[in-house]
């Protein structure tokens, strides 16, 4: 995650989107979205490829897909397998046909759909014996006088007690709520390392283009997920550099940068330090000996010498007439020092 900039369309509540009352924006605000500018950040875990009609002769077992046609029969009818009550009904194009069934049908399906008309549906093919289905599948009238427009469609992770489907529409506000926003970095920043600005991939994210060739990879294999990615490391270097200005200013206590005893414990180790290690001491003696607090990571391999230079540096600050703290991860660590 990294800083969005201060814009009106994100800075506001949760209410300010179409369809959201009191009680999803609890719902919304007890998973820590507070803002429009929150929810931007809840990325999709997939997509659902909506870009081809699939005919019905070419429906396979397993494959997800869009396909539609007209529809055959409705009827609601008991299960023979589980004696559960069910809506069938039997689309069909020019090619083949294909059942389709919902168990505890609401009323408003058998209001919807009615012989005759056409429908476009949505699911997971399965079959049972040589008849292909589709158990609970999206459905929508088929628009009139065209084929339908395609898309890719973001899928959410689930949030509980928010329906997919109403939370598709909330985040579907969200994304368009990214178009026109300043740009984080300057364009010519941006053209010159060959980089989109990272409002335009979390658009990309959120709203995939339907004319996106081949297929479609998962969010986090795209380039715009890479791509953020780099921008939360920049970030993070951005920061820290930032809180490292930051601290260089603040008065710190200055240790002389000789000192005897770390000289004495040296001189009595039973080897001699590499150059690497008298190096990296000198620098650390340096930074303690500098007006301002020292904020220095030591990293070496195992068995690369961090301990016993950590040992030289508290006995500086000792010989300085100061407190010391030597802390290990584990307790058999902290024994073995």
């Amino acid at each position: 995650m990294f800083p969005l900039p201060r814009y009106p369309s994100l800075n506001k509540g949760h209410r300010s989107i179409k369809g959201v009352g009191p009680r999803l924006e609890k719902l919304l605000a007890d998973k820590d979205f507070h803002t429009v500018a929150d929810l931007v950040f809840l990325m999709p875990t997939r997509y659902q490829d909506r870009r081809n009609l699939v005919r019905m002769d070419q429906l396979r077992a397993g494959d997800e897909c869009l396909t539609g046609g007209v529809i055959d029969e409705a009827r609601p009818r008991r299960s023979f397998r589980t004696g559960r009550q069910v809506f069938e009904i039997t689309v069909s194009d020019e090619s083949g046909r294909i059942r389709a069934y919902w168990f505890r049908a609401p009323a408003y399906l058998k209001q919807t759909l009615k012989k005759g008309s056409k429908v476009l549906l949505f699911g997971r093919v399965s079959k049972y014996r040589e008849s292909l289905y589709i158990l609970h599948p999206e459905f929508t009238p088929w628009p009139d006088g065209h084929e339908p427009a395609g898309e890719i469609r973001p899928v959410y992770p689930e949030l509980a007690g928010i329906k997919p489907g109403i939370l598709r529409r909330i985040m579907v506000q969200v994304g368009s709520s990214l178009s026109g926003l300043p740009a984080i970095f300057p364009r010519t920043w941006l053209e010159s390392q060959e980089l989109p600005d990272p409002t335009e991939c979390l658009r990309t994210l959120h709203q995939p283009p339907s004319d996106r060739p081949g297929a479609i990879p998962d969010p986090e294999d795209s380039k715009a997920w890479q791509t953020l990615a780099r921008f939360e490391l920049l970030f993070l270097q951005l920061s820290l550099v930032r809180t490292r200005a930051r601290l260089d200013r603040e008065p710190g206590l200055r240790f002389p940068p000789k000192s005897r005893l770390a000289r004495e414990f040296l001189v009595n180790l039973p080897f001699k330090l590499t150059d690497s290690q008298i190096k990296a001491l000198k620098e650390i003696q340096q930074a303690m000996a500098a007006p301002h607090p020292m904020h220095r990571l030591l990293q070496g391999d195992v068995g690369s010498g961090k301990t016993v230079l950590a040992a030289a540096a508290a006995l500086s600050a000792i010989d300085a007439g100061h407190q010391a703290a030597f802390m290990a991860p584990t307790e058999i660590l902290a024994r073995q020092h």
